[in-house]
């Protein structure tokens, strides 16, 4: 999913799925405008996830593994600030679950010191 989020038009279209499933699911939320300075950085976030992906597949350690998974936890707890403080949808909580489970894998990685 991070891929759609690098190439521009394919991240529009993610987004506006998200929020047509926030409305068939809760309540319908309108997809809000963006300026491009804010696609800008929705791209770049795409780009920096999928590079740290590949990085990861590539070169498997026990500090990779680690930082991954302290990295989820703190983009799960910023899903749950926005979702909470601001108007973004209850959908994008289901991002939380992905970034558990994420961590939980990357802790399975994780050995104890010898």
């Amino acid at each position: 999913m991070t891929a759609a989020l690098a190439i521009p038009p394919v991240a529009r279209g993610f987004f506006e799925l998200l929020y047509r499933i926030q409305g068939a699911l809760f309540e319908t939320t309108p997809l809000p405008s963006l300026p491009p300075v804010a696609w800008l950085f929705v791209n770049i976030a795409g780009v920096l996830g999928v590079v740290w992906a590949i990085v990861r597949i590539r070169r498997p350690s026990t500090s990779l593994a680690l930082t991954d998974a302290i990295a989820r936890c703190f983009v799960a707890a910023l899903i749950v600030y926005y979702v909470v403080t601001t108007p973004v949808p209850l959908v994008f909580l289901a991002f939380v679950a992905t970034e558990v489970v994420g961590t939980g894998l990357q802790l399975g990685f994780v050995r104890a010191p010898e």
